[in-house]
């Protein structure tokens, strides 16, 4: 039998997270208000990204934040497929979690070109939403959505407290390849729209910068996901659906588990001293040869040019707890270290 979670649980995380900072860390004032913007794939085929399923649960079950709007965009799959997963995903999670729907808005199908934005239902929400109030925004996937809104509304950059995406990379080195096999990852949200991030950073918004090499150090396993699959309603569902994936990197990868990429921006929205963080300049560095095009999104402390970020190198051994408690484990366990 399934377990289900209480609201007590839910004012239980609020009260632990709040009161115990020597142990998790600091966070955000309560009730903090953001903005999503994804990519989801979820609940698709067994090789499909779960990820940001998983930061969009995360995000309905932490009281710490108050989720203003989704807005969906290209990237692990096409425009109109991530609308019809996350619209699917938040009728799932408003029935069985009894959260109060946000909106949810279309975005981009494609990359924009710098200089010519094409204003989407998704920019103008983001638009509206940011001459309400200033809204921290989550982008976890291309930043075509965010772009857009920040080029055709440039007063509006003032009302943006921070921009976290999950992107970025040191110069040089296997940022992207995994340990047991020779395959690695590109900074696919990066990749799909290079002129997106290169629109934000020049907009000046504060940029906290994810990446490969923080989520690498938070892996979610079978063991995990026996754990929450024990749980009732869309946390179950969504471990049941997330086995294709963890097989995926199992086989394929070489790993013994997935890394959850995506929760670990709304991980940093609600206790970002989890996060080790260095502010570094960033900016595109662009590789052109007859037969290959490479850019890339790159930190360096060398970089004499560039918008200065935070990046993101560290992550505490207790996120993946904090993450599996919201989930509604009451009791995580840890697997030892081999």
């Amino acid at each position: 039998m399934k377990k289900k979670i209480s609201g007590l649980m839910i004012i239980l995380v609020a009260a632990i997270t709040g009161y115990t900072s020597t142990i998790f860390g600091s966070m955000i004032e309560l009730g903090t208000p953001l903005w999503i913007d994804a990519d989801p794939a979820c609940g698709l085929n067994a090789t499909d990204d779960v990820d940001d399923c998983w930061a969009l649960l995360a995000a309905f079950k932490s009281p710490e934040i108050v989720v203003r709007g989704i807005s969906t965009v290209f990237g692990n799959v096409d425009g109109d497929t991530a609308h019809r997963v996350a619209s699917n995903f938040i009728r799932r999670s408003t029935k069985e979690e009894g959260i109060v729907a946000p909106a949810l808005y279309k975005g981009a199908s494609e990359r924009c070109i710098p200089g010519s934005p094409r204003a989407s239902e998704a920019s103008h929400a983001i638009s509206a939403a940011l001459q309400s109030e200033s809204l921290i925004i989550i982008a976890l996937g291309p930043l075509t959505n965010i772009a857009t809104a920040l080029e055709l509304n440039p007063e509006l950059t003032q009302k943006v407290k921070r921009v976290i995406a999950i992107a970025g990379n040191r110069p040089g080195g296997r940022r992207f390849w995994f340990q047991k096999k020779p395959i690695h990852f590109h900074d696919l949200n990066f990749k799909k729209d290079p002129g997106a991030f290169e629109t934000v950073l020049a907009s000046g918004v504060p940029v906290t910068l994810l990446p490969f090499e923080a989520a690498r150090q938070v892996t979610i396993t079978a063991k995990d996901l026996d754990q929450v699959s024990d749980i009732d309603g869309t946390a179950g569902w969504l471990a049941d659906v997330s086995r294709g994936w963890i097989r995926f990197w199992e086989k394929s990868l070489g790993e013994n588990g997935f890394y959850p990429f995506d929760s670990l921006a709304i991980g940093y929205a609600i206790l970002p001293k989890l996060f080790l963080c260095e502010q570094i300049p960033a900016q595109i560095v662009r590789r052109r040869s007859r037969f290959v095009v490479r850019d890339e999104l790159a930190v360096n402390k060398k970089f004499t040019e560039g918008t200065t970020v935070s990046y993101c190198t560290k992550v505490d051994i207790n996120f993946k707890d904090q993450l599996l408690i919201r989930f509604g484990v009451s009791d995580v366990k840890r697997e030892k270290k081999l």
